[in-house]
Formats: structure tokens, sequence, C-alpha cells
């Protein structure tokens, strides 16, 4: 049977704030999380979750990580502060975001990570060195579409008033994968970033459909019919290396979800979540008939079993 991962790319929902992470808790690794897990237990799979390190800092929240890795779910790495535009810093920087997020990472679960995430997707020469350095088994931080164009686009909107998200394209590493890089799986080394390699870390692009390549993943439930989702869904799961990405905000809501003193304070900051009003109900509603889809043409599995699967077979596109 054809193997399909979920992946929670972990943008808790307090990262974009200058709030004191080790003093107040993030509800995303408690109530909103918790509905991630009863789905699970639901249809009986297991999520990848990439995680910001500086969440870490705080150790009720560290305590909540090392309980999801026990229970079978694989941790990732998702940078230290979830910069906006990573992959375009000093590559010290880079560096220091990914190792000190990994080193967190294996203190609270016992064990190294082996799958990583960028934010926003913004991957570098540095990034994919660091990570074979580490040993990482793949990466997901490729996204062949325009759509992420625009995307970077909307995001430098939401944080004109803050630099450190810094949404530029011109100044971004991977402009050739976003405009034409490979949709498939692939090998890829530092020096040839959006093309396959004989050899070097395994890259899971965004799954893509159609000759436009619309990316697949939650998000896209909020802005186009349901049904036409689910078809997407369906064609995209066709393909080698499929993963579904969510979320936090996907299945959170900021009266349900947040202090109303945060919100009223933060309300600037928070403006990079959208669909945040949407009520919970809905947003179950999309999350569960993704789900229901995938798990009736597919068994769920961790992205680190997809790619494990990809590098034994050797089903990725040869360089």
């Amino acid at each position: 049977m054809k193997k399909v991962a979920l992946n929670v790319n972990f943008d808790s929902l307090y990262f974009p704030l200058s709030i004191d992470r080790k003093r107040n808790l993030d509800p995303t690794f408690f109530k909103v999380a918790d509905r991630f897990f009863e789905m699970a237990k639901k249809y009986d799979f297991k999520f990848s979750i990439y995680v910001i390190g500086r969440d870490l800092e705080n150790e009720r929240v560290a305590d909540q990580v090392k309980k999801w890795h026990e229970a079978g779910h694989e941790i990732g790495n998702h940078s230290w502060t979830h910069h906006g535009n990573l992959g375009a810093t000093e590559p010290q920087k880079q560096k220091d975001e990914i190792m000190r997020t990994h080193e967190r990472i294996t203190e609270v679960i016992g064990e190294e990570p082996k799958g990583y995430i960028s934010p926003t997707w913004s991957m570098s020469p540095t990034s994919i060195q660091t990570l074979l350095d580490l040993g990482y088994i793949y990466d997901t931080s490729a996204f062949p579409s325009p759509v992420m164009l625009a995307a970077i686009a909307k995001l430098k909107f939401n944080s004109r008033t803050d630099q450190k998200f810094d949404a530029n394209f011109m100044s971004r590493n991977d402009k050739r994968v976003l405009l034409y890089g490979t949709r498939k799986p692939y090998l890829i080394r530092p020096e040839k970033l959006h093309k396959p390699n004989t050899e070097g870390l395994l890259m899971l692009p965004v799954p893509t459909v159609t000759p436009m390549r619309l990316p697949v993943w939650h998000t896209m439930a909020f802005m186009w019919p349901l049904k036409i989702h689910l078809w997407a869904l369906k064609q995209a799961m066709k393909k080698d290396g499929f993963y579904y990405i969510m979320h936090p905000a996907d299945i959170a809501n900021y009266e349900e979800d947040f202090d109303p003193a945060i919100v009223k304070e933060y309300k600037d900051e928070l403006a990079v979540f959208e669909r945040m009003s949407d009520t919970i109900e809905k947003k179950m509603y999309l999350f569960e008939s993704a789900i229901k889809t995938m798990s009736t043409n597919a068994k769920l599995v961790t992205v680190r079993e997809v790619a494990e699967d990809i590098l034994k077979e050797k089903k990725y596109a040869q360089g």
C-alpha cells in the first residue's frame, strides 16, 4: 500500500511575538496540539512535527515535545527563531540556527532529529551543507512553485514594520528552486540546489500538481472549494514522496485559544497568521476531510519513513 505522511510545521502561535517564552505558555503546545493528536488517535497514525528551537527553552513546552516523541511522533528541526529568510542570512547565523535547535531537540527527546524544514522554505548552500554535516536523512525546504512568490510578497506586506522577517525574493539563495526546481524527490548538494545530483541529502519538495505547479498543502483548503482541494490531494498522493503540510493556525482560533490581552497587545505582530477567525468546527471539518481522503487511499506514516523508503528503493530523480 502506498505510504504518505502528515507533517506539522510547528509555527507556534507565539513565534512572531516579542514575548518572554520562558514565562508565558504558548497555547499551541497544549489545547491546540491536543486537536492534532485526537485526530491521530482516531485514524491511528503518527505525525512528523518540526519545532522551533527557541520554544523549547520553556521546560513545560519541552516536556510536551518529549511526550510527543515518546508517543511515536517524529520530531524535526524548524530552526531556532523562524527567521523569515534564513537562507539569505550570514552563513554562521544559518549554522547556529540549525545546530542550536538540533542540540536542544536531542537534549529534550534523547535522540538526534533527522528531518528539517527551513522557515518559509528559504534554503541555501550553507543550510544543505550543515544538514549533511549533522547526518540528516532528508530536508523538505524546496518549494518548486511560483505560488511562493505571492506568499513572499504577502509575508513582506504583513511584516513591513518588523525587519526580522526580511521577506525578500531577490535576496533568496533558492530563486531557481522556486521558479523551476525539480518537483520529484532528489539528492541535493550545496553547489546545485534546484536539480538532481548523484549523491547528497534527500530533498522532498513541497507536493505540486498540474503544469502550473500548484502546491498541495492544507493552507489551500482555505483558498478554494473543498471538492477541488480533495481532487488535487488525490492527484498529488499518486506521486512518490508525498507529505501533507499543516500548521497550528490551521486548527486554532484567536477567541478560543488566546488570552484576549495577548491578542490586543500583539495585534500587529499576529497579522502574519491568516484564517485565525474561522471557527474550530470549520477547521476540524476541513482537517478531517483531508485525513479521510488520505487514509482511504494510502497508509499514513512519518516523513522519515517515506524518506527512508525512497532512499532504499532509489525512487528519486536521477542526476
